[in-house]
């Protein structure tokens, strides 16, 4: 391994266990693992059910999470 792919995966690893992203990560796979345990739900009945929570974003904050999630 090259010492700045290390530096790099430590770095990483730090900011995966900062207790605001650690929480977020938990609630995203509790949310995650209610809608998959119900039956007849797939993940895109999942989304669908989550869009009225988008309504009051400000126009900037969906991109934000899209461009966060690609990167």
């Amino acid at each position: 391994m090259q010492p700045d792919m290390v530096g790099s995966a430590i770095h990483a690893l730090q900011l995966l266990l900062e207790p605001a992203r650690l929480m977020i990560l938990c609630v995203g796979v509790l949310i995650g693992l209610a809608i998959g345990v119900l039956p007849g739900l797939s993940g895109i009945v999942g989304m669908a059910m989550l869009i009225p929570f988008t309504y009051n974003l400000m126009n900037t904050q969906p991109s934000r999470c899209c461009s966060a999630w690609r990167r």
